[in-house]
């Protein structure tokens, strides 16, 4: 397996060097693609973005980390364990034979740090054979999304580490913010790093606060809201569950050679609520005395833990909200309430005249509360294709929409929309409306010089239209062969993909309905004789 698994990889070093490089002469050379050879059944595009959508950017120079139960079964898509970026791009794949199921899920986590950006922790559970896309959103420090603010401060700790005065750190309301954060560090407490030392000298405090009003704010939600890999109290590990959120924050200290994990003493974190929250307990929103549920997430593990469960108070002063939680460790704090879900949820068919892979963005919102978004990504809609939710809430009505455009910033119009319907144990049809107007398909293969073999190769396309802020996901093409509706005769994109760290990206005008690359393989090559 292991000579094979290699020559897969040699072959695809070869043909990237082909498209990418050496510059074919025919009409496809402007689709710059990285080339894999399919080894793997489950093949993982990662598509990291700014969450400022105001921001023609995305993070640059990832450094990238897989923790979790299944790390070991990961590796980027040039079958090693070296998973950083240049760029925004990037892709995972399974060890070959791993078979992800209900019964057998795949649970890994993706901690992604980029300069000037807030740390990403994002856990990922596979439940079926195949291939999926994700999108992670990163907030740059200068400029946080609507929702979100932040505020430093650098504190100075004597030789015996307690700190001086009380010190308290306020997030005021900025940035579209409808509600405050702060915490309370108390006099003489002591920072201590992972291993129980005592943190000494200049300290910078980095504090962040999301609400729960804004989607640029949510889409930084770590992870998505339907939680995997969480343990109550105890440590003992819970069912998953879906997150109804009340607005999280996340603190670093750090004196430059040591890293604060925890105090002598507890600190306090105050955060307003939001009198809209949703309360899943009772079915209602949010009021004074109502109890809600606190939560940690490990930075290094992508675990959430049960924390104290608090109570809402209204503040005398400010007529607002709020609760208050004594931490004694650092980490992602969230008020969340949560809902039970099924493992296998209900399912939805879709039927169009699409007679290709079809992908649409979509969004499920709860009928309980008008507006809140419980889900969204991107579908097959083409005609008889279905789709199952998966840990879905139980005894939740939902609405789902599915749109023309891309993604949330580009939605374009509705072309289908369902009645309403339980997630669990529902299997509704839902018609879209998706005018095929004009169609590319591309072919590309890899012929032997000897041997006589044809090298059918697959990976993932990403684009954009000439202009455009952000790559979306093409799609992935499968055995050299990819249709897509989602050109526009005569209109300019810029195709993309990364392989090895990498970018790789042309410029093309889409001009003709049909692709088709056939690259000279020289001898030699592998698996030109046999593998």
């Amino acid at each position: 397996m292991k000579n094979k698994y290699l020559n897969y990889l040699m072959t695809t070093t070869l043909l990237v060097s082909l498209l990418f490089i050496n510059g074919c002469k025919n009409p496809t050379d402007g689709l710059i693609v990285t080339v894999n050879s399919d080894l793997s059944e489950n093949n993982y595009g990662f598509n990291v973005l700014n969450a400022n959508p105001d921001l023609d950017e995305s993070p640059q120079n990832l450094t990238i980390k897989i923790t979790g139960p299944n790390a070991e079964s990961v590796y980027s898509l040039d079958g090693t364990k070296k998973f950083n970026s240049e760029v925004g791009l990037f892709s995972l794949i399974l060890k070959p034979g791993v078979t992800p199921s209900e019964s057998n899920p795949i649970k890994f986590t993706v901690i992604i740090e980029a300069a000037g950006y807030l740390k990403s922790i994002t856990p990922i559970e596979i439940l079926a054979v195949g291939n999926e896309s994700f999108r992670i959103y990163m907030v740059k420090t200068s400029a946080p999304p609507i929702g979100v603010a932040l505020k430093e401060q650098t504190i100075l700790l004597p030789s015996n580490g307690e700190i001086e005065e009380t010190t308290v750190i306020e997030i005021p309301l900025t940035n579209g913010k409808q509600e405050t954060a702060k915490i309370e560090i108390p006099k003489g407490t002591k920072m201590l790093d992972e291993e129980g030392n005592i943190v000494t000298g200049s300290v910078n405090i980095a504090m962040a606060h999301f609400d729960n009003q804004s989607q640029e704010s949510l889409n930084s939600f770590p992870g998505g809201f339907t939680a995997t890999n969480l343990v109550d109290k105890n440590g003992n590990a819970m069912d998953p569950v879906l997150f109804i959120t009340a607005g999280f924050v996340s603190i670093d200290m750090s004196n430059g050679a040591q890293t604060v994990k925890s105090f002598s003493n507890p600190i306090s974190v105050t955060m307003e609520i939001n009198s809209n929250t949703y309360n899943t307990e009772t079915e209602s929103d949010v009021k004074e005395g109502d109890s809600i549920p606190t939560w940690s997430l490990d930075t290094e593990t992508g675990q959430w833990k049960e924390e104290d469960v608090v109570v809402i108070v209204k503040n005398t002063t400010s007529n607002k909200l709020e609760s208050v939680i004594n931490i004694s460790h650092l980490s992602y704090w969230n008020w969340d309430y949560k809902t039970n879900t099924c493992g296998t949820g209900s399912t939805i068919r879709f039927t169009s005249d699409a007679t290709t892979y079809t992908s649409r963005y979509f969004e499920v919102f709860n009928s309980a509360k008008n507006g809140l978004l419980l889900m969204n990504g991107y579908l097959d809609v083409r005609n008889g294709a279905s789709w199952t939710f998966y840990n879905a809430p139980r005894n939740f009505k939902a609405k789902l929409i599915v749109y023309s455009g891309p993604n949330y910033y580009d939605k374009g119009k509705i072309i289908g929309q369902s009645g309403l319907f339980q997630l669990c144990g529902s299997s509704i049809s839902l018609k879209v409306d998706v005018p095929i107007i004009f169609t590319v398909t591309i072919d590309v293969s890899g012929k032997c010089k000897d041997g006589g073999n044809v090298i059918r190769p697959s990976f993932t396309v990403y684009y954009k239209e000439k202009g455009g802020k952000s790559f979306n996901e093409l799609g992935y093409l499968k055995n050299g062969r990819l249709t897509t509706d989602k050109f526009v005769l005569g209109k300019t994109y810029i195709f993309a993909t990364s392989y090895g760290g990498k970018l790789y990206e042309y410029e093309r005008q889409v001009t003709q309905k049909n692709y088709t690359e056939v690259i000279a393989l020289p001898s030699g090559t592998p698996g030109c004789n046999g593998w």
